[in-house]
């Protein structure tokens, strides 16, 4: 085992040797377009080998293994402290730049042939790996306690787990249900009042309309008239009267469709309210899928309301009926 002066001597050329950085070895601003770039790669294995040893219990090293390291790190540093003393100012800098780069290859692979081979062992002994490797077995051994440990209470609760997310769902369910029935129930609210003001509309224009057609018949033509006079006062009748016609009809066709729309809207506010009684009479999933099919078709489907014209019948009521049949059947089978 080497002894505490070769651990010593290491130690210092390790730290004479790294004193400066690796940037600042390569390029200087005294020596122009002059560097050692070349040297690059040398440099960064060398400098990290070196920081490695200042870390690693050395001590551990045969005496004749960190001597010999020793004496290659010995003519390196001494190359190393040529490249902070180099200057451009001696003869042919190129070439003497050239002369230290080969040579610090050289001296920098006679290092890492001399000493890459034990640090990986030094690591291994500063780790403490043994002592890591029990202390993580035992960790494993009080991870996989509390994974059983865990397993097992799980398994006891999973049921009221379960409970709690049914109840869970079933309350989102029915607040989300409440909610947009509510909205619904309030669009029909609005629509209704919407169409009472066109139908008080239309009746109010239809009364003035007949009023009109009452009145206009009883203006006389003067006998003296002339065929163009006469045509003009009929022309003002018929004018007169096709805007009143028109306005009233008009005013019955917006009374119809809000009609229409409050009665469609009131139509999704009772299917949302009877969805929840039907998923929960259904005991299984296709027929819980199956009202939920029927049930958003006929939320979102154009349903007839008998207040447009041209509108087709829908054979929803007997889907609807035979969903409900089938989850009837399913609840008299769970019996």
């Amino acid at each position: 085992m080497a002894n505490e002066t070769q651990v010593k001597q290491l130690l210092e050329l390790a730290e004479d040797c790294t004193k400066t950085t690796v940037d600042q070895l390569i390029t200087n601003a005294d020596w122009g377009t002059i560097n050692f770039e070349g040297s690059r790669a040398e440099l960064d294995r060398t400098f990290d080998m070196l920081n490695q040893f200042k870390l690693l219990p050395a001590r551990l090293l045969p005496d004749n293994i960190i001597q010999q390291i020793i004496s290659t790190l010995q003519p390196l540093k001494t190359t190393l402290d040529q490249i902070r003393s180099f200057s451009i100012e001696q003869g042919n800098p190129p070439g003497a730049r050239d002369t230290l780069v080969a040579q610090f290859r050289g001296q920098a692979d006679a290092f890492f042939g001399a000493a890459h081979l034990y640090i990986p062992y030094l690591a291994y002994q500063k780790g403490d790996v043994q002592k890591n490797i029990n202390e993580l077995t035992r960790s494993v051994e009080q991870a996989s306690g509390l994974v059983v440990g865990a397993k097992q209470e799980i398994k006891e609760q999973q049921e009221e787990i379960g409970n709690i997310i049914v109840a869970a769902r079933e309350a989102a369910a029915s607040v989300g249900v409440a909610h947009f029935s509510a909205d619904f129930s309030t669009e029909a609210t609005e629509q209704e009042g919407a169409a009472k003001k066109w139908l008080i509309a239309t009746g109010v224009l239809a009364l003035v309309t007949l009023l009109i057609a009452f009145g206009v018949a009883f203006i006389p033509i003067e006998k003296d008239a002339t065929p163009s006079q006469i045509a003009q006062l009929f022309t003002s009748k018929i004018v007169i009267l096709g805007l009143m016609f028109t306005a009233t009809i008009w005013c019955g066709r917006l009374y119809k469709a809000a009609k229409h729309q409050a009665t469609i809207n009131k139509h999704r506010s009772n299917a949302l309210r009877t969805f929840q009684a039907f998923t929960k009479a259904a005991s299984d999933d296709a027929a819980r899928n199956a009202v939920l099919m029927e049930t958003t078709k006929s939320i979102f489907a154009i349903t007839p309301s008998g207040y447009l014209d041209g509108e087709a019948p829908s054979d929803g009521g007997f889907k609807i009926i035979e969903v409900v049949k089938n989850a009837s059947q399913a609840v008299a089978a769970a019996k």
